[in-house]
C-alpha cells in the first residue's frame, strides 16, 4: 500500500477507524472521513503515516463530492475507496420506528452509492479500488437486525464499477 492514495469513510470508530490506521501503517497517505469529525483528529494522532481529515457525512451528496475534491487535492489522485459507514440500530419489525430503517438505508446503501459515484471518476483513471465493508447480516437475517440486513443485501449486490473509460 506504500504510496497509495486511500479514502475510508466511517473512520471515526470501528471497522473504519482500524482500516484507517492498518492503511497507514502500511505506508498508504489516508483521508478519513466521518459525520463525527471530532475523533478524527485522535485517529490522526495514532496513524504514523499522513493522514487528512474530513468532515464526511455520506447521506449528503455534495459532503461526499467534498470529501473527494479535498483528498485529491491533497494527494493528487485517488487509488482506494474503503466504505465502512454504517449504523445498526436494531430492534423488531413490528413496532419498529421507521426513521431508523430511513437512517439505515441513507448511511449504509445510499452512503455507499453516493461516495462511490464522487470517487469513480478517480478510480478509474488510476485503475483503483473500491472496498465494501458489508456484513454476515448481508447473507443472513436475524430477528432483530432485518432493516439493517435489508441495507447490507443492498451493499452485497451493487453494481462493481469495473467499466474502464
Amino acid at each position: 500500500m506504500r504510496g497509495k492514495n486511500v479514502l475510508v469513510s466511517g473512520a471515526s470508530s470501528g471497522i473504519g477507524a482500524a482500516t484507517a490506521l492498518a492503511l497507514s501503517q502500511a505506508g498508504a497517505n489516508v483521508a478519513v472521513g466521518a459525520r463525527r469529525a471530532d475523533r478524527l483528529t485522535q485517529l490522526a494522532k495514532e496513524a504514523p503515516g499522513e493522514i487528512l481529515e474530513l468532515d464526511l457525512d455520506v447521506t449528503d451528496e455534495t459532503s461526499c463530492q467534498d470529501a473527494v475534491a479535498a483528498t485529491v487535492d491533497r494527494f493528487g489522485s485517488l487509488d482506494v475507496l474503503v466504505n465502512s459507514a454504517g449504523v445498526m440500530p436494531n430492534g423488531t419489525v413490528a413496532g419498529a420506528d421507521t426513521s431508523q430503517w430511513r437512517r439505515m438505508v441513507n448511511t449504509n446503501l445510499l452512503g455507499a452509492m453516493y461516495i462511490t459515484h464522487a470517487t469513480l471518476p478517480h478510480l478509474l483513471n488510476s485503475a483503483g479500488t473500491v472496498v465494501q465493508v458489508s456484513s454476515t447480516s448481508g447473507r443472513v437475517v436475524s430477528p432483530r437486525a432485518a432493516a439493517y440486513s435489508a441495507t447490507k443485501f443492498g451493499l452485497n449486490a451493487s453494481p462493481r464499477p469495473c467499466a474502464r473509460k
